[in-house]
Formats: structure tokens, C-alpha cells, sequence
């Protein structure tokens, strides 16, 4: 959890803190050229977009996965169990997965990371090219 942590959360605001460095104070332009550079590899390592894409695929198809929980668990090593806990008039598993409407600003900052990539890389080869 602590990498998936890392990974989703951690580099993406650790990528939004070297961006405002990048475009709030003035740099010598070797400084700022290892800076884009390290911006460049914290986009690429960055994995919010993923994490975003997995609970909204999660959501789609949350019957599917629903069907395939239940059904490994009263056919797998588990079934002799779930089949007692049927005899009690229990429910042996229930999964359902929703998204919350607290998740859609989430998504609203994945859009917003990577038009911040592509902005900076646009702005960074005109400055290469020296038409900035």
C-alpha cells in the first residue's frame, strides 16, 4: 500500500511542486534544463492515471467481478464453507463496487496533470528552439 501510496499520490505532487519551482522563480538555464529533465521522469513514474483508470474500469464492470468473486469463492476451497453459511440462510460473500462522487475531482486533477505535461513540453521546445 505504501508503494501504490508512492507511486499514485506521492510523485504526482512531488511533480506539481517541481512544475511551480520550474515556472515561479528564475532559474539559470542549466538548472532549469535538469529540472524539465527531472519533471520529464517524475511524469513518466507517476502513476495517478492508472490508479484513476483502474477504479473507473472497476466500476464499469462491477457485475462481472461481482459474478467472479462469488463464484471462486463457492466453487474454490472456500465452497464447503459458503455452503454451511447458505444453510443458515446467510449470504457466504457480497462485493460491490461504487464510485463516489468524491472521486470525480480525482479525475478532474489526472486531466489537468496531463495538460500540464503537454503544455510544458510544448513550452519547453520553443524555448529549445529559442522562440520564446
Amino acid at each position: 500500500q505504501v508503494v501504490v501510496g508512492f507511486f499514485c499520490f506521492g510523485v504526482p505532487l512531488v511533480y506539481c511542486g517541481a512544475v511551480l519551482v520550474l515556472w515561479l522563480w528564475p532559474l539559470k538555464p542549466g538548472l532549469q534544463v535538469r529540472l524539465w529533465v527531472t519533471i520529464e521522469v517524475l511524469a513518466s513514474w507517476g502513476a495517478l492515471d492508472m490508479y484513476v483508470l483502474a477504479i473507473l474500469w472497476c466500476g464499469m464492470f462491477s457485475r462481472g467481478i461481482r459474478a467472479m468473486l462469488v463464484y471462486s469463492m463457492q466453487h474454490g476451497n472456500l465452497g464447503p464453507l459458503c455452503s454451511l453459511v447458505h444453510g443458515v440462510g446467510a449470504e457466504c460473500m457480497d462485493a460491490s463496487i461504487n464510485i463516489l462522487p468524491g472521486f470525480f475531482p480525482v479525475c478532474a486533477c489526472v486531466v489537468l496533470w496531463h495538460g500540464c505535461v503537454i503544455y510544458l513540453n510544448m513550452l519547453m521546445g520553443r524555448l529549445r528552439q529559442g522562440k520564446v
